[in-house]
């Protein structure tokens, strides 16, 4: 090891290395030439490619050419006439400044030029190897030529065996080639341009230098491409051309000065992914962040598994523009990328957006008398099958059918239990000709499937929920509460012709989410994840969500309520008397809790609640068959409360929430204005059928230790959790199932926390 010592490398060897690296393939070579042929104002380009240009590549343009004096030097390393200092990079609006393509391809190529100016009589030939004319002290030679510059490249990396073998096959080469070329004959406005095979009479891409955007981009990337253009036009010191003063000001902001390009609409979807062509001040760029931004937009708005076709030219501040990144020069930095990603993105959103108004599906003629096969079909006993069905990958098969009941649903209590003495048994209402179908939908604006993300918090349904949360301390024994009896006879249907209801129908339809009443029409209840926050977990395809039932029971009921108005079935209550339960003691209870957390509450208020309910009770007897029992003789200063609405069948709102429910008719209704009061009793009603929390231990509770915990609380804790998570997957979600329309502030309330491919991913299985 002593022998190696560090030694300057043969400038041969260095001057290849560096070929190698900036000439990585033909079609590298070919862009370098081409974009020296357009600096130097040509408006004729012709390309011919023999053996993938392994063998010829050849490029002859009508530029300014180049002087004869020029020549000895043309082929060395950084001799250029782009720049003179390195401070001009940063104005710099050419393609070439290093100086080096020529010199690399002379390294590992045969280089011949013929070249003449508009000012010389003759052309001048010369040819090159190493970065010098050979032979060796020879000069350039006259002859006869057209004004332009023929640069000959041949046996390109012919002492480069390795390099010559990585190459699979000479078409393969040829066909980057024509990438290379078609992108710029897109840009290139104003440019003649041909390419073709040494040899072919016919040219694989041939366009005028008359031909506008949409011609040259019909003649590389096809027709239907072509016919499915918008144009992307922004210019920041035009105003007049439909753009903002907004826009104009962000623009410059971030030195964006133009956008000027073609992509395709939502009605042109490819099997096959083409690259965006992207220029940043006229140079070429592989613009990878545009390109995944790019598909994100795009994904809203075309098929799974279909691509666009974008072109767009940029043109930054070039002092913002770092161009000296790459040694191919296919990469540029520059300040605000993120800032200018996001202004393309939006300025194509807007062109997608403003277009889409219809779109255009392909469809298959059906021949007559041909019986069509079905794609899938059943696969036999036997393990053979007629037809073939088209695989599901684990990671996406669903493995539940919402439709399908679940076998606990058999044993629950809820549908074996016998009638007792106490038990509600409830009159069953018509069906209302206000149904709430997943049909009605198609008359809703779509709204993003998308969940947004929440805290998992469960979110408080009203600022009234106190009631629920103490009920084990003041309602649950208070006396006031009753139980029920028999019902009182079915009434015959009567639809609803009030203008205020069919107001608050509408309102649902206009809140609807799409998307979060797919969810729910077609999720599979998995179970409750907390009692007290009311949070349970749910199925949706392949994504496993958390729900607040609380809110989403609400909702649920309250729809209920405008479906059925003025036809409920009604809900008896057995108290200490025959005319029902005693209002002032559900009141006096309700006051009772509410000045034990710190309200102040007027000592006339139980007087003045059950006056203002003795007012208005034949209303909300006719309408929510609220049943108010006139005060006896003996008792002048009640009211008894006798029958409450029946809003789902089977289902027993919790009756300690009674005394919540009779204060929060004396304070959270609007008794003056007819939509707001049925819009108030119909929440609270809502607020009262809902599922109560359940903690695992109140405050009483959690003074004790483990060794005294009292068994029959415990017991009574899991009685109760029992009969909540019955009511909620066989009662309230089956309902839900059938007859919600999410609103769009559940969107809240519903959070996604797992998926199968995310899984899938993690754990490789599931």
């Amino acid at each position: 090891m002593a022998d190696r010592r560090i030694q300057k490398l043969e400038a041969s060897v260095v001057n290849r290395i560096a070929a190698g690296e900036i000439i990585v393939g033909p079609s590298n070579a070919l862009k370098e030439l081409f974009e020296n042929s357009v600096d130097a104002g040509s408006t004729s380009i012709d390309i011919a490619v023999k053996d993938g240009g392994l063998k010829l590549l050849q490029i002859t343009d009508d530029g300014c050419g180049i002087v004869k004096d020029d020549l000895p030097i043309l082929c060395e390393r950084f001799t250029t006439s782009k720049i003179k200092t390195f401070d001009d990079l940063t104005s710099i609006e050419s393609y070439g400044f290093r100086g080096e393509a020529l010199a690399s391809i002379s390294h590992i190529a045969h280089v011949t030029v013929t070249t003449r100016t508009k000012d010389e009589q003759v052309a001048w030939k010369a040819q090159y190897l190493d970065g010098a004319i050979v032979p060796r002290g020879s000069k350039p030679k006259p002859q006869a030529g057209k004004v332009g510059t023929q640069i000959t490249v041949e046996d390109l990396f012919f002492n480069v065996p390795s390099r010559k073998r990585a190459f699979r096959s000479p078409s393969e080469e040829y066909t980057k080639i024509l990438d290379v070329v078609g992108r710029y004959i897109v840009h290139c406005q104003g440019v003649g341009i041909s390419c073709k095979r040494q040899g072919d009479p016919h040219p694989t891409y041939t366009v005028r230098k008359e031909a506008t955007h949409i011609d040259r981009i019909r003649t590389v990337f096809g027709p239907n491409v072509a016919n499915e253009l918008l144009e992307i036009k922004f210019n920041a010191k035009d105003r007049d051309n439909g753009v903002s003063s907004e826009s104009v000001e962000e623009g410059k902001k971030i030195g964006l000065r133009k956008i000027s390009g073609f992509i395709t609409n939502a009605n042109y979807s490819s099997k096959k992914s083409i690259s965006p062509v992207v220029f940043v001040n006229n140079r070429l760029v592989t613009f990878d962040a545009l390109r995944r931004a790019l598909s994100q937009l795009y994904s809203g708005f075309l098929p799974r598994g279909g691509h666009y076709f974008s072109y767009l030219s940029l043109k930054i501040d070039p002092q913002n523009v770092d161009v000296n990144v790459h040694p191919t020069k296919r990469e540029v930095h520059f300040l605000f990328e993120e800032e200018i990603i996001d202004f393309v993105c939006s300025q194509v959103q807007k062109a997608l957006a403003d277009v889409d108004v219809s779109r255009s599906f392909e469809t298959q003629t059906i021949i007559p008398g041909v019986n069509s096969t079905p794609v899938i079909t059943r696969v036999g006993s036997s393990g053979g099958s007629s037809g073939s069905a088209k695989r599901v990958y684990e990671y996406n098969l669903v493995r539940t059918d919402p439709k399908q009941p679940k076998i606990s649903s058999l044993f629950s209590t809820k549908t074996q239990q016998s009638t007792p003495s106490k038990a509600p048994r409830t009159s069953i209402p018509l069906e209302s000709e206000f149904e709430l179908p997943s049909e009605s939908l198609s008359e809703l604006s779509p709204d993003s499937p998308a969940l947004p993300p929440s805290s998992g918090e469960s979110q408080k349904t009203n600022e009234d929920a106190t009631f629920e949360q103490n009920s084990s301390n003041g309602f649950e024994k208070s006396p006031a509460v009753g139980g029920v009896k028999s019902p009182t006879p079915r009434r015959a249907f009567l639809p609803t012709t009030l203008r205020s209801i069919k107001q608050l129908r509408e309102e649902v339809k206009l809140n609807a989410h799409k998307g979060l009443t797919d969810v729910f029409s077609n999720h599979t209840f998995v179970g409750i994840v907390d009692y007290n926050k009311r949070l349970a977990a749910l199925q949706y395809d392949v994504k496993l969500l958390l729900v607040d039932y609380g809110a989403v029971c609400k909702e649920l009921f309250y729809q209920i309520g405008l479906s059925e108005f003025a036809n409920f079935g009604a809900i008896e209550l057995d108290g200490e008397t025959e005319e029902g339960i005693s209002v002032r003691q559900l009141l006096q209870a309700a006051v009772n809790v509410k000045r034990n957390d710190g309200e102040k509450i007027t000592d006339n208020f139980v007087d003045e609640t059950i006056e203002m309910l003795a007012d208005n009770a034949e209303m909300v007897k006719e309408y929510f068959n609220l049943t108010f029992t006139p005060p006896t003789a003996s008792n002048s200063n009640d009211l008894f409360i006798k029958t409450i609405p029946l809003l789902l069948r089977n289902y027993m709102p919790p009756l300690n929430k009674l005394p919540g429910l009779m204060y929060q008719l004396g304070t959270a209704i609007n008794w003056e204005i007819e939509i707001e009061c049925f819009r108030d009793i119909l929440t609270q009603l809502a607020l009262f059928y809902t599922p109560e929390p359940i903690s695992t231990a109140n405050t009483e509770k959690q003074k004790k230790t483990n060794e005294q915990e009292d068994e029959t609380d415990s017991g009574a804790l899991a009685a109760a959790r029992q009969n909540v998570r019955e009511n909620v997957e066989i009662i309230l979600f089956p309902s839900i199932q059938k007859r919600l329309i999410a609103p769009r502030s559940l969107a809240k309330d519903t959070v996604e926390i797992a998926n199968l491919p995310g899984l899938y991913k993690i754990f490789e299985r599931c």
